[in-house]
């Protein structure tokens, strides 16, 4: 569920390639496979036609071949990524054979010389590992058995932080920030199909860890083949069946007692805090089993796996840090058929279920959470169908196709009661040591409203390789996208339909309760709040984009090669309400690449790109004008007595509030008629070279800004609407329209170093440091679960002014320094079996912050400059300085892995790994509580307004524990270890 999310809707029609290309629809974007490619030629350096070009893996059903044409050239398309034998053969020469990795997503060049032989003989080609060099997509390919060496999580999140230009510093649990852009609108491909949170952009757990074969990470310079992102794209594969049969058993084991408490709960109890307590002693256990092999030897494959976890984990409640036990039951069930039609023509289809039970909670999130009250259970059942067909038409055409289907969504995730003392409370920010939105007295959001997040996808792609001779070699793709996002739910903020916002009353920095254990809210007059949210249960809404692209993937000569590539995305809506205004909006976004090898043999390589990238048509705005996931809005203000308590009538009595705003999406919500997503604008330059036999060094520099940004805008020039609802007049309300602006800005620039180095068989490197040089605007267009929310920039403009109220200045996810280093150390120990060592080094410079004051009122000054609003605003948010004056801790975290593993019998390996995270217990403050107060006696700017500020009592202290969605401090050290067996 979300934090009531301003939506706004799209909608839009396209058809320009379809007709041409001439395929049926089936679903996903992007690329699940590799491509292999080069030319062959004589000694003399002629091309070589007639060459067959053969290749077998172990990821190949069969073997696939290829014959080169006059220019010597060959392709071959659809090779799912794995190991690769290569063979070149033609009658009269010797052999060339090669091993090569085919990576997920890769376009691979392998070009080669035939000797004319006397007698048959083959030259053997060294192996090497897919190069960093041959793209100019900026990307990261990580396998799972790299991945699984190390002291880390394996989900997509944690694997994708670990690529340059990548932090995992968005305001929500999950999300991933890519080169600056909105964390919610990044894109998670698994086998090639959307996983992602329609709203928050965060992968939905459809995978199995043991299941993963490989993720590619996407940061700039992408392919039009890919869209629906500003950000970038984290595309993973699952594994396959094989020719033989293999499987693995594993069991991860934790313990809260094998990790050291965090210096928030040794602090809490130093300061003997009621409720916190010392790790417990409670061993966790998850499961996951694997198993694939032939059902028919290279015509039919099955693949399927388990993991079941049944957890118990002891959290804190923020700010007073009272422990509490979180209980997760999860099982994930996956099962993949792969079959050849015949070695040139394949079918796919796989299931992929998920099902979660979560009991206690915290309904929002727990940096929120400072009341056991506010915890819930719930369940959120998630299961994806895909599809797919590739197959080769002619040796210059190759087709691919596929459908898809997910599902997700929340049951029991808020709470029951309609009685309006059991509402949920927000604090104002206020009081000292209590941060603004502190959570307390009842679960927000409404278990009677359930909520479901669907997608279903179409897609295909036609491929065509054209070889011109002096042209060069043109791999040409044709694509079609059909995405349509689904959203039923009316997002009820409250069982009660109310929430309170109202500070909790404080002694001694912490909130004060009730005999029956409730926290007081303290009613003041003129400043409590109450917003009344009236849901439209079972509401739905469909955003659908449609998207055809074109690509060129065009090697000109040994010196040039070129990406040429754009892509067309439109977007439209349909909803369950009538009164809900649909909108058609369309974009056109090039993407260009090229590059210059200095001496033709692949040393040196200077890179540049250039690209667009569209938006996704994100459901907290292009349906901001329906009731689903936007419920009616009615704004109080306390104007009664002032009080304390849940026993404190007059608190409860909207008979002592007034209305001071509201929003009715169907009333006073309207969309421009010319509204599109927001527009990236993104180039780089790129240099790089080989570092001696087995290593590649890259610098790259990226620079990106938005335009196009969806803003809401309340002006005068808008008008009011006077709004009834059943025969009941709620009043005169500004209306509000969702427009697109230039107004906001958004800037990143930065530089990425990448080093990947294998010196000897038994050790490999890798280091890359991300340095953001700017990261800057005045519009963050998110937060705490908020995705695609709206500024002040536009709203009633009279009453601001951009120092005070929109500043400019460095964004919260920026982060100066990034330094990932990682390596596995292998020692092979005969028949006693292999030793490795994982290790692996995080820095990470301190995240920005500002300085701001939450529910300030506004002065006479501001008040006067009122030119008739129906509702002016009582409150503000007022900054201080610029936007992200302030900067939380650096963390230097190192990480530790030992594995072994011994073979038995046959294939049969039982394995045992060890795992110390954070090895040296470092507990920098990565965040901490940032309240401020306006400062009544400093000088007034010309709005009338304090320019001073007064820092409250918690102000530089962790309020929030390593587990939180706003973590004020790293996972303290810990222990854990997995067994298991591989065969």
């Amino acid at each position: 569920m979300n934090l009531v999310i301003r939506k706004a809707t799209l909608a839009g029609l396209v058809a320009l390639l379809v007709v041409a290309v001439g395929f049926t629809p089936a679903s996903a974007q992007g690329v699940q496979t590799g491509v292999l490619s080069g030319v062959v030629e004589s000694n003399d350096g002629a091309p070589l036609p007639g060459v067959t070009v053969t290749v077998t893996s172990p990821a190949l059903q069969g073997e696939r071949t290829a014959v080169t044409d006059s220019s010597g050239a060959y392709i071959l398309r659809g090779l799912p990524p794995g190991e690769y034998r290569v063979k070149m053969s033609l009658a009269g020469f010797g052999d060339v054979e090669r091993s090569m990795q085919l990576a997920l997503g890769n376009a691979s060049t392998f070009n080669a010389t035939l000797a004319v032989a006397t007698v048959q003989e083959t030259v053997e080609v060294t192996a090497d590992a897919p190069s960093i060099l041959e793209n100019t997509q900026v990307q990261a390919n990580y396998r799972a058995e790299m991945v699984d060496k190390l002291a880390m999580n394996r989900n997509l999140a944690a694997i994708a932080e670990m690529a340059p230009g990548v932090s995992d510093n968005g305001p929500n649990v999950g999300q991933v920030v890519i080169a600056g852009a909105f964390a919610y609108d990044n894109v998670f491909l698994l086998n090639g199909v959307d996983i992602n949170d329609n709203l928050f952009g965060t992968s939905n757990n459809l995978f199995i860890e043991d299941a993963i074969q490989e993720v590619q990470i996407l940061t700039s310079g992408i392919s039009a083949e890919y869209g629906r992102f500003s950000g970038g794209v984290i595309n993973a594969v699952t594994k396959s069946g094989g020719n033989t049969f293999f499987g693995s058993y594993r069991a991860d084991f934790t313990n809260p007692s094998w990790r050291d408490e965090s210096r928030f709960v040794k602090e809490g109890i130093a300061a003997n805090r009621p409720g916190i307590r010392p790790n417990r002693d409670d061993t966790t256990l998850i499961h996951m089993a694997t198993l694939g092999g032939p059902v028919v030897k290279d015509r039919l494959w099955f693949f399927g796996a388990a993991r079941r976890e049944s957890s118990v984990e002891s959290r804190n409640l923020s700010v007073i840090g009272s422990s509490y036990d979180y209980q997760l039951d999860n099982k994930r069930y996956e099962g993949k058929l792969t079959g050849a039609i015949s070695p040139n023509h394949n079918l796919q289809a796989s299931y992929i279920r998920n099902t979660t039970a979560e009991f206690g909670r915290a309904s929002i999130n727990a940096s929120l959470s400072i009341d056991a009250a506010t915890l819930v259970d719930r369940t959120i059942p998630n299961d994806l169908f895909v599809a797919n067909y590739n197959g080769v038409l002619t040796p210059t055409l190759f087709l691919e196709a596929q459908y898809s289907q997910k599902k997700f969504g929340f049951r029991g995730t808020g709470g029951t009661s309609t009685t309006i003392t059991d509402s949920p409370f927000l604090a104002l920010g206020l009081t000292g040591g209590i941060p603004n939105q502190s959570h307390y007295n009842a679960p927000y959001f409404s278990s009677n409203d359930p909520e479901n997040r669907d997608n279903r996808q179409y897609s295909a792609a036609l491929s065509y390789f054209l070889s011109t001779g002096s042209a060069g070699r043109h791999d040409l793709k044709f694509g079609f996208e059909n995405f349509t996002s689904s959203r039923t739910g009316g997002n009820s903020q409250s069982a009660t339909g109310y929430v309170f916002r109202a500070d909790p009353v404080v002694a001694g920095g912490q909130p004060v309760r009730d005999s029956n254990g409730r926290i007081l809210p303290n009613f003041v007059p003129n400043v409590s709040r109450i917003e009344n949210w009236i849901g439209l249960q079972g509401a739905e809404i469909n955003i659908r984009t449609l998207s055809f692209y074109v690509n060129d993937t065009w090697s000109l000569n040994e010196h040039w090669k070129f990406n040429l590539g754009a892509r067309y995305e439109g977007h439209e809506t349909d909803a369950t309400q009538a009164e809900v205004q649909s909108v058609s909006s369309s974009a056109f976004v090039p993407r260009l690449g090229a590059t210059f090898d200095v001496k033709g043999d692949g040393k040196w390589i200077l890179q540049g790109t250039y690209a667009h990238y569209a938006g996704k048509a994100a459901e907290t705005q292009f349906a901001d004008n329906s009731n689903v996931g936007t419920p009616n809005l009615l704004l109080y203000q306390y104007r009664g007595v002032p009080g304390q308590g849940i026993g404190f009538a007059p608190g409860f009595d909207l008979n002592n509030y007034a209305v001071i705003d509201g929003s009715f999406p169907t009333s006073n919500i309207f969309l421009a008629e010319d509204l599109n997503t927001p527009t990236t604008r993104e180039w780089t330059l790129q240099a790089g070279t080989r570092v001696g036999q087995r290593g590649e060094f890259k610098v790259i520099y990226t620079d990106r800004s938005v335009s196009n940004f969806l803003e809401d805008f309340i002006t005068r020039d808008n008008g009011t609407t006077l709004v009834s609802r059943d025969g009941r007049s709620f009043g005169t309300f500004d209306n509000v329209e969702i427009q697109n602006t230039d107004i906001p800005f958004r800037d990143y620039r930065g530089m990425q170093f990448l080093l990947n180095h294998r010196p000897l068989d038994w050790f490999s490197f890798f280091a890359h440091y991300t340095l953001q040089l700017r990261n800057e605007g005045n519009f963050e267009g998110e937060a705490a679960n908020q995705p695609g929310n709206y500024s002040i920039i536009q709203d009633r403009p009279e009453f601001y002014s951009e120092a005070r109220h929109y500043p400019g200045g460095r964004l919260p996810n920026y982060q100066k320094h990034k330094v990932r280093m990682f390596g596995n150390f292998d020692l092979k120990l005969g028949r006693l079996g292999t030793a490795t060592l994982g290790a692996l080094y995080r820095y990470d410079s301190g995240q920005a912050f500002s300085f701001f004051a939450s529910n300030v009122a506004m002065t006479a000054t501001q008040l006067a400059r009122n030119p008739g609003y129906a509702r002016p605003p009582t409150t503000q948010t007022l900054f201080f300085g610029e936007r992200g004056a302030g900067e939380y801790e650096s963390a230097h975290l190192f990480d530790l892995a030992l594995n072994y593993e011994v073979p038995i019998v046959k294939t049969w390996r039982p394995w045992v790994k060890l795992e110390l995270r954070n090895v040296f217990n470092k507990q920098p403050l990565i965040g901490y509580n940032t309240t401020v107060t306006a400062d009544p006696n400093s000088p007034r700017d010309e709005l009338g307004l304090p320019t001073g500020y007064i820092r409250g009592s918690a102000f530089g202290t962790a309020t929030a524990d390593w587990d939180a969605n706003f973590a004020h401090l790293p996972r303290p050290r810990e222990f854990r270890f997995s067994l298991g067996f591989r065969f």
